[in-house]
């Protein structure tokens, strides 16, 4: 079965990698090259995109473990731009779930290890760049978007 032809039944990374092998020219996005748009895009191949996906894999299993296999919830702080899919793609490939954090409403979560149920504005970051973690266990992963280059190189 061709994978073009597999609508309904593939994968969005088994998608990305197909055509980051078979067309790693092709287009996935285009970035503005700063806040003045006259300065032109730049595009963004869906080799790029899932080389990306697969450095992000390994730091994901490399900072939060190896996943127990029940697709973890982790939540993820930070802007939302190209970053966010990446992650989240990356988070299905090590059998991981990612929650984009709403600040401007309340959120709540159920811990994955003590089914504890807490409230966003309970969480503590410390030092502002360290592991959001439950309240009730401390065993709660969390990730901050601290490291990643800003250029997208």
């Amino acid at each position: 079965m061709s994978l073009k032809n597999a609508y309904g039944e593939r994968l969005i990374a088994s998608v990305i990698d197909y055509y980051a092998n078979k067309e790693p020219g092709r287009v996935w996005a285009s970035v503005p090259r700063s806040e003045d748009l006259s300065k032109g895009f730049k595009d963004i191949t869906y080799k790029q995109f899932a080389n990306a996906i697969n450095h992000a894999s390994w730091w994901l299993e490399s900072s939060l473990g190896k996943s127990k296999g029940n697709f973890e919830i982790f939540a993820y702080a930070g802007p939302k731009d190209l970053r966010f899919p990446i992650l989240a793609v990356a988070a299905v490939k090590v059998g991981r779930q990612v929650s984009q954090i709403d600040w401007t409403s309340s959120v709540q979560f159920r811990c994955t290890d003590c089914q504890s149920l807490t409230d966003l504005v309970t969480f503590a970051f410390r030092n502002g760049r360290s592991p959001i973690t439950c309240p009730g266990c401390h065993q709660m992963p969390g990730i901050s978007a601290s490291g990643i280059n800003e250029n997208g190189d």
